[in-house]
């Protein structure tokens, strides 16, 4: 017999097979029997036709490493960072100094388990094996494993929606607080700065994500044409397409042309309004970051407004936005092109509840059967 599948009192299933040298090989798979009979006849294969490689000793650390200088050049600055922080903080500790053979799915199981007694939210955990599942997928293609242990992990269901609906009581509570906590304007005696407040504004207006209104400039602003093109995002400091890939447009509503008005005279004191300029920067024309504004802006106005357990975030005024919307029955393929989602079934996936709550509601409102009835049919 040239090799053959052996289970483990732990459950699991390795195979054993002899090498060019005679010498016993060993690995262990996982704790599916087909997926151990599929890696023995590959390594089979493997031998006859010469291609064979002993196991990699290599660490899962020391691969991944190398794998994201590789992938340097084709990622964005920010997705490099967040894997580079998923992995430092969660996969390495854990599993990283384990050779890739000796890896099973049954680790990366237990580590999600660990991950979410720890109190990690459902969305995290699963971005925390987003880039391993990736890494380990290219080790199988260069030979070094003879499938991906991260492939198929037990993961919690992804979030519900994308965020939560702020209602009016608590948005007016957070723009007057925005308002009460406004600086004075150096350029406006005896008047204070709004930009916080306009900016609160223009992000529920637009239902534009923070990183493209980082990235919006004067040029992109049509204010006779009530229009707003949103054709790039700044995350870390680095100027990209938008997440959907794609320039939207979108309408300058009332509100929007009004804050943009206020803003656009705010910028010229500040020698700011040109068409390359930034709507909204730093002091020093810089493009703005979300953990800053989070933290400086965001968290105080939640504490003013009495509204500091509320968990709110930035990213809600954007769902609030694309949740009026819908709610006002505005077609589904207009919310689409505001949101910028890839496509309407995106936009029906993150939003499902508000149409079920559309249901709901009809069904109290209407009843054809009894239409019908009073009818004399």
């Amino acid at each position: 017999m040239r090799g053959s599948v052996v289970k483990r009192p732990s459950g699991s299933f390795a195979i054993r097979y002899y090498g060019p040298d005679k010498s016993r090989y060993y690995e262990t798979i996982g704790r599916n029997r087909e997926d151990a009979e599929r890696a023995l006849t590959a390594r089979l294969r493997e031998l006859d036709t010469g291609t064979w490689r002993p196991p990699s000793e290599e660490t899962l650390r020391t691969f991944a490493e190398r794998w994201i200088e590789r992938r340097r050049p084709r990622l964005a600055k920010s997705t490099i960072a967040g894997y580079q922080g998923y992995l430092d903080r969660h996969v390495y500790p854990a599993l990283g100094g384990r050779p890739l053979a000796s890896l099973r799915p049954l680790d990366f199981d237990e580590l999600v388990g660990r991950l979410e007694a720890a109190g990690m939210p459902a969305g995290s955990v699963r971005n925390a094996i987003v880039p391993v599942r990736s890494i380990l997928s290219d080790a199988v293609r260069l030979g070094l494993l003879p499938s991906n242990p991260a492939a198929r992990v037990d993961l919690p269901p992804p979030p519900a929606s994308a965020g939560k609906e702020i209602p009016p009581e608590h948005l007016n509570a957070i723009r007057q607080a925005l308002v009460d906590l406004a600086p004075a304007d150096p350029f406006r005696p005896g008047e204070t700065d709004l930009c916080w407040p306009l900016f609160s504004d223009v992000a529920l207006g637009t239902a534009m994500r923070f990183s493209e209104l980082a990235g919006l400039t004067w040029g992109a602003c049509d204010l006779e044409g009530r229009a707003i093109r949103v054709e790039r995002a700044v995350v870390l400091g680095e100027t990209k397409t938008p997440k959907s890939g794609h320039v939207r447009t979108v309408p300058m509503f009332q509100t929007v042309a009004v804050a943009l008005r206020a803003l656009a005279s705010r910028a010229l004191d500040r020698g700011r309004y040109g068409p390359g300029e930034l709507v909204f920067g730093t002091v020093r024309g810089t493009p703005l970051n979300t953990s800053n504004v989070h933290a400086r802006v965001w968290q105080p106005a939640l504490t003013t407004a009495k509204l500091k357990g509320s968990g709110y975030r930035l990213h809600d005024l954007r769902h609030t936005a694309v949740s009026r919307l819908i709610a006002a029955g505005a077609d589904v393929a207009i919310v689409q092109a505001v949101a910028g989602h890839a496509s309407a079934a995106t936009t029906l996936k993150i939003y499902t509840h508000l149409r079920d709550t559309r249901l709901r509601d009809a069904a109290m409102q209407f009843d054809p059967a009894a239409t019908r009835a009073l009818a004399g049919h």
